[in-house]
Parts: structure tokens; sequence; C-alpha cells
């Protein structure tokens, strides 16, 4: 069963008086796979309480799910017409954090070319060997 068949269930089950357990354990009798969870089914009966009785989903408010403007984006933007997928590295600059990697791979590079000698003296002393 789909959302909208269940939403009929759960409102003939508050119409008929029952609470929202006894509706979940109808439910869960009559379709064990499918039945809605139990914050579902308190959602519709909040919605019920509240005096909106239908079922039907309404407009959600928010971000639209499709462009209404996608000739003036694609005008502006050429490179979108092609079917490949544009990923964010392939059209940005360096991240700082990669600049900074760099610099600890010369600091480790460096580090390496170290050599650590002893002293006629037993005190150790580090001498960069020139490349």
């Amino acid at each position: 069963m789909d959302k909208k068949e269940f939403s009929v269930l759960i409102k003939y089950c508050f119409l008929k008086g029952k609470n929202t357990v006894e509706a979940k354990t109808w439910l869960d009798a009559m379709f064990p796979d499918t039945a809605p969870g139990k914050s579902t089914i308190k959602d519709w009966y909040a919605k019920f309480r509240r005096g909106e009785m239908n079922i039907e989903e309404g407009e959600c408010s928010g971000h639209p799910k499709e462009g209404k403007n996608d000739a003036k984006i694609l005008k502006k933007r050429p490179i979108l017409k092609n079917e490949e997928n544009i990923f964010h590295q392939n059209n940005a600059p360096v991240h700082k954090g990669a600049l900074i990697m760099e610099k600890l791979k010369f600091d480790i590079r460096l580090e390496h070319r170290c050599i650590l000698q002893s002293s006629p003296n037993s005190q150790a002393s580090i001498k960069l060997r020139r490349p």
C-alpha cells in the first residue's frame, strides 16, 4: 500500500475513536510488513486533531524542486549544456589545505636530509647535507 492509502486508514481509526497505540496495533495486524511507523501515525493524528481532515499532501514551502529559469542558466553557463558531470576539483583553484600539505611534504623531505652525527664529545649535532 502507498502513503495515501495508509493515511485513509489512519483517518478511519481516528474517526472510530481509537488512539494512536490502538491504530498502530490494528495496522500492524492487517499489514505487518508495510505498516507505517508510530511517529507517522502520531503526526497524522495531530493533523486531524487540529481540524485538518484533508489527507492530500499540500504544497511544501521552501526551495522549488526544479528551476524556473533553466534557459537563462544554460545561456549564462554554456558548460552546463554538456551531459558530463562537473566536479569541484576540475574547475576550482587549489585549496589552502593542499598548499599546506605540500609545505609539510617539503618539511619532511628536509628532515630526511638531516643527518645526525655524533660529535667527538658524545653530544649530537644536526648538520644539513646540501643537494
